[in-house]
């Protein structure tokens, strides 16, 4: 992600946070992902979006990265079948183990997407409709588990 595109996600978040009017000292952000969010292969080479928001945004944000290298949107649905995050050293069940614990959140994102589309650690790529109804169940239970806002952003391709 380039850093005019970091500072427009930046922009966006304290305006969300704003908007939603978040009361508490710090707004909690949960970045939740794949390997784009987590950092794990940036490109170019440097630091993820995730280890860069923390400065952009200033102390009144509270940044928690759960997101997974290698996830795609089927690895985080709740109940879902134990999935490979190369982030937690094996196999896990990435919804009970990384995205509840962090809850509530003042604001969640959700970058997934490129790993769907390329079939990563599937048995193939993940059809269009499955996609959607993946992430519309992941918003569905994270707003029921805490999550204020849920915003959902575009891969980069």
């Amino acid at each position: 992600m380039s850093l005019a595109g970091l500072r427009r996600v930046a922009a966006a978040l304290a305006l969300l946070a704003a908007l939603a009017g978040c009361a508490s000292p710090r707004t909690r952000v949960v970045l939740l992902g794949d390997s784009i969010t987590s950092g794990a292969s940036s490109e170019p080479k440097g630091p993820g979006y995730a280890a860069l928001l923390p400065e952009l945004l200033g102390p009144g944000f509270e940044i928690v990265n759960v997101a997974c290298a290698g996830s795609s949107s089927l690895d985080w649905q709740p109940g879902a079948h134990p999935a490979h995050c190369a982030d937690a050293g094996g196999v896990i069940h990435m919804y009970e183990t990384r995205a509840r614990p962090a809850l509530p959140a003042d604001v969640v994102t959700i970058l997934l997407g490129t790993n769907d589309l390329m079939g990563a650690f599937e048995l193939g790529p993940v059809e269009p409709d499955d996609f959607r109804n993946a992430l519309r169940t992941l918003a569905e239970a994270l707003h029921a588990d805490g999550a204020r806002e849920v915003v959902l952003m575009s891969p980069p391709f």
